[in-house]
């Protein structure tokens, strides 16, 4: 295989719903001119439902995409976005993964800013140390994006397991140019799928997820099932190895390496039901993340708010009126009259002093004389 990284897929009309949701990742398209809004926003597969938003300034239009909040979240997300360095960060659990080799880092992707390619070549890959986190018990999901053409067999995707073909853990490889093979370790046994008769190494970007949910071993291929084993049942056993991307071995001293790309690698808790690995193949599972980033755009909504703003300042002249008509000078009035009023009422009483100084103030009180 070549070892410039893999050309930008199709544009225009030919991509599909799936390509151009991946590609940009938009779930929300906001358009704002000058006193106008576009309603030509028919993303594929979406609504061209809009939502105006603002008063007064910039026009907002976002497209409404289905809610798929009931999707469980991941317990670890690596999206292979990093154009460089040698950690491959987990997105979600916190988990990140050490790159090893030289894989193209930035390669074109499925999703977001890129992906890894891992070439035809020895030695590239990604390792996560081992956790409590990516060893559920009951149920999970596991899987990721690739893209080949290389022809070589046994292209290991993901493996957390002590071999890629072995009893314990899980691990899933592109075996031939025409055929998938992955494994799980539960307590009656492990649980085997090796579909065949599917184009594997056609050069495009595939979506492969496994699940089990205690009796039924699924996988799904580009979003819809492909093979099932319904054999084993019990609790998942687990390796203690570390989980490994683009990479898988037979135990001893063989291994087997993706020789081509990689993109957005999921591990889940729970066993996914088939539309929401429909919907993570469609790209619309991300819909609540990226409708949480377009949520601000309301923001843009209180910027215009301090026009009406405008409006409140005819009404304080109304308030103006009530001041020029000060009612308060009649009080004035009132309060002089009251001053001269008290001061006739004490001068007459003083008038009496044979009064005052045989009673005092009332009869018989404070301050008279007896005589």
């Amino acid at each position: 295989m070549a070892e410039e990284p893999p050309s930008d897929r199709q544009s225009g009309s030919d991509l599909s719903r799936r390509a151009y949701v991946k590609l940009t990742g938009l779930a929300a398209t906001a358009v704002g001119t000058a006193g106008c809004v576009t309603d030509d926003l028919s993303l594929p597969g979406r609504s061209t439902d809009t939502i105006r938003y603002g008063y007064g300034g910039v026009p907002m239009a976002v497209t409404a995409v289905e809610d798929y909040s009931s999707l469980p979240p991941a317990v670890s997300r690596w999206t292979f976005d990093e154009a460089d360095g040698t950690t491959a960060h987990d997105a979600v659990g916190g988990l990140d993964g050490e790159i090893r080799g030289d894989p193209v880092l930035g390669a074109s992707g499925v999703r977001g800013a890129g992906a890894f390619d891992f070439r035809d070549s020895t030695g590239n890959y990604v390792v996560v140390a081992d956790d409590a986190a990516l060893r559920p018990r009951q149920q999970m999901s596991f899987g990721a994006w690739y893209r080949t053409e290389s022809g070589a067999t046994s292209q290991t995707v993901l493996q957390k397991a002590d071999s890629l073909t072995g009893d314990v853990g899980y691990a899933v490889d592109v075996q031939t140019e025409n055929s998938l093979r992955a494994h799980l370790g539960v307590d009656s046994g492990t649980a085997r799928l090796n579909p065949w008769g599917v184009a594997t190494h056609d050069g495009e970007w595939h979506h492969i997820m496994l699940t089990w949910d205690g009796d039924a071993f699924v996988c799904y291929l580009d979003g819809e099932e492909l093979a099932r084993d319904e054999s084993q049942s019990g609790e998942i056993q687990h390796s203690t190895n570390p989980l490994y991307v683009a990479r898988g071995d037979n135990g001893w001293s063989s291994t087997y390496e993706m020789a081509g790309g990689i993109d957005d690698v999921r591990v889940y808790a729970t066993a996914l039901a088939a539309e929401d690995v429909a919907a993570v193949y469609e790209g619309t599972d991300d819909a609540d993340e990226v409708t949480s980033t377009s949520t601000p755009e309301p923001t843009a909504t209180p910027t215009p708010t301090p026009e009406p703003t405008a409006t409140p300042t005819p009404t304080p002249e109304p308030t103006a009126t009530p001041t020029a008509t000060p009612t308060p000078e009649p009080t004035q009035t009132p309060t002089e009259t009251a001053t001269p009023e008290p001061t006739p009422t004490p001068t007459p009483t003083p008038a009496d002093d044979s009064e005052y100084g045989r009673l005092g103030y009332g009869e018989g009180g404070y301050g008279g004389t007896t005589n």
